[in-house]
C-alpha cells in the first residue's frame, strides 16, 4: 500500500472490516503489517492472476470503479 496518513487505530479497523469479508470468490486477507506510515495487506496467492488482469487484457487501466 502507498503511505498513509491515517492513524493506526483507523488502518486497523478497516483491516478488521476486511477480515470480517467472506465469500467464495473474494480472496481471503492473511494478515497485516504497519511501520509507520508504511503499511501492507497479505492476501493469499492467486494463481489464475488478479481480475484486473483479466478485465483489463486487451485495453489500457482506465480510472473508473465500475465493471461495465
Amino acid at each position: 500500500m502507498r503511505e498513509s496518513k491515517g492513524d493506526e487505530e483507523d488502518f486497523i479497523n478497516e483491516v478488521a472490516n476486511i477480515n470480517r469479508t467472506s465469500h467464495v470468490k473474494v480472496v481471503n486477507l492473511l494478515g497485516f503489517c504497519f511501520n509507520g506510515l508504511k503499511r501492507a495487506l497479505i492476501y493469499e496467492f492467486m494463481s489464475n492472476g488478479s481480475l484486473k488482469k483479466i478485465i483489463y487484457k486487451n485495453k489500457p487501466l482506465e480510472t473508473s470503479s465500475s465493471l461495465p
